[in-house]
Formats: structure tokens, C-alpha cells, sequence
């Protein structure tokens, strides 16, 4: 068995933090909109103030992800993956390495 590369472990850990951090997101939504509805307005604020950091660390966390993985030219965080795709860093490679080998003269001259 492969040994799975850093940057794939970490597309997974990211993966599901952000799919947890969205149920968190949406049970602290519903505990803030319950207690704000029955007047605990202390409460609200609280579990308001938790959803609001929720997002906004998964957020920025899976976005700082999928822009590392991009300038790596790796596959995104996903869930339903085991496996990740090498194919990817190494078909720009080739297309580097085409560019810079190609000739660059005008069609039909």
C-alpha cells in the first residue's frame, strides 16, 4: 500500500472539518433563532456569536485549503475520495514542458 502524501491527508481532515463545522453552523443557527423567538435574548447572542465564528473559520480554513491545492495543482478537498489523483500535477507538468519545448512561429509561415 502507498504511503498517502501529506497534502492528501490534509484535503481529508479539511473535508471533514468543514462538513462538521457545517452542522455545527446549523445547530447553533436554530439554537439562536430559538432563543431569540422565546425572548432569551443573552442566549441569542451567544449561540449567534458561535455560528458566526463556525463559519467564518470554516470558511477561511477550506478556502486557504483549495488555494494551496491549487497553486500545487492538486486535486480539492473531498469527501467521497480515498484515493487522490496524481494525475492532475503531472498533466501540467507535461503541459509545461510542451509550452516551453513547442516553437513559437505563426500559423501558415
Amino acid at each position: 500500500m502507498r504511503a498517502t502524501p501529506i497534502w492528501a491527508r490534509r484535503n481529508r481532515f479539511v473535508a471533514w472539518t468543514s462538513y462538521l463545522a457545517v452542522l455545527i453552523g446549523f445547530a447553533t443557527l436554530a439554537m439562536a433563532l430559538t432563543a431569540a423567538a422565546s425572548g432569551h435574548t443573552r442566549w441569542a447572542m451567544v449561540a449567534g456569536g458561535l455560528c458566526a465564528a463556525v463559519v467564518i473559520v470554516s470558511i477561511g480554513v477550506l478556502a486557504a485549503t483549495v488555494h494551496r491545492d491549487h497553486t500545487h495543482h492538486h486535486g480539492g478537498p473531498n469527501l467521497l475520495t480515498d484515493e487522490w489523483d496524481q494525475a492532475s500535477a503531472a498533466r501540467a507538468r507535461r503541459r509545461a514542458a510542451a509550452r516551453a519545448a513547442a516553437p513559437r512561429t505563426w500559423p501558415g509561415i
